[in-house]
């Protein structure tokens, strides 16, 4: 038995094509100016400052201490004491959480130029000035290198360590503004708000 052929197609009208609607386009994407890509890169860019401020107190260390220091001064010791002027000062909001990296404080000034940030925080710009009052701290041997790893990445981006000289000849580090410094107020001492 064979199988009936189809009845052929009459000519006539067809029913209309159908029309796609067209696809709604994709969303533009901005690349790195996205909120996340802006997050990104600045996360980036934090950890390179945090690498190049780790390796300048390392350059610190071996090429801005003094190679014959005073009796009183040791460069060993002299690795282990920092300077601060704001908020990591004892009895300022910062130092209780540093206080366990401290062996002791004293009384000192680095000279230079201290300006209120506006953010609660002073910043320094160190050299020839006005003295800046502020501590000495002596940092337990132990956790030193620790305390200015952890400092350094805190203040990466803002402050770089640096080498500085206290009123009374010690070689200390301390920690001094990168930004500039225009439109910013000049003071004298940080009372702490």
């Amino acid at each position: 038995m064979s199988s009936p052929n189809p009845p052929p197609q009459q000519p006539g009208p067809q029913p209309p094509e159908q029309v796609q609607p067209p696809k709604p386009p994709k969303p533009h994407r901005e690349g790195w100016r996205t909120p996340s890509g802006i997050s990104a890169i600045a996360a980036a860019v934090t950890c390179v400052f945090g690498l190049i401020s780790f390796l300048v107190v390392q350059l610190v260390d071996d090429r801005d201490m003094p190679a014959a220091a005073p009796p009183s001064v040791s460069v060993a010791a002299a690795t282990n004491l920092i300077f601060v002027y704001g908020s990591s000062m004892p009895g300022q909001s910062r130092y209780p959480y540093i206080q366990h990296y401290v062996e002791s404080s004293r009384s000192s000034a680095v000279t230079g130029y201290l300006y209120d940030s506006g953010q609660d925080y002073p910043i320094a710009k160190f050299g020839p000035g006005d003295p800046i009052p502020g501590f000495v701290l002596t940092l337990r041997p132990e956790s030193a290198e620790e305390f200015f790893t952890e400092m350094t990445q805190i203040e990466a981006g803002l402050f770089q360590p640096v080498a500085v000289t206290a009123t009374d000849g010690t070689r200390v580090r301390a920690y001094e503004w990168i930004g500039p410094t225009d439109g910013l107020t000049r003071i004298s001492r940080w009372e702490g708000r």
